[in-house]
């Protein structure tokens, strides 16, 4: 699968739930969408269940990660690149997150992008999304 197929997918899914947005976005955004790119070229690494099925707003395939049952310890990773994953499963699924351990683990990029994260989850979209 096509990194950018997954993406609107994963964006058509993730619609209109602040979270679900925030949890796609921050996933897209850091290191140029390392997470999409590994989720294209495993589908089940990262749970994602694909449909070919359009939605029904429009013709653009749906996809979804279920977060409850993606488990970052599981992943081989950088710890940067596993922080990136605990938060957005944290923001998606509902799971605690300790913030300490994982922005430790991030530079600057990456603590940009889990600020644009948590201030689109708290209802502020980034223009362009």
């Amino acid at each position: 699968m096509w990194p950018d197929d997954l993406l609107a997918a994963l964006r058509a899914q993730a619609r209109g739930v602040y979270t679900a947005e925030a949890a796609v976005e921050l996933l897209a955004g850091w290191n140029n969408g390392y997470w999409i790119r590994r989720a294209a070229a495993n589908l089940a690494a990262l749970k994602v269940d694909y449909s070919d099925d359009p939605d029904e707003i429009g013709d653009t395939p749906m996809a979804s990660i279920d977060w409850r049952a993606l488990n970052p310890n599981r992943i081989t990773a950088s710890s940067g690149e596993r922080a990136i994953l605990v938060i957005a499963c944290s923001l998606g699924g509902g799971r605690p997150v300790d913030l300490r351990d994982c922005l430790t683990s991030l530079g600057l990029h990456g603590i940009d992008c889990v600020t644009a994260a948590i201030v689109h989850a708290g209802g502020r979209r980034p223009d362009g999304v």
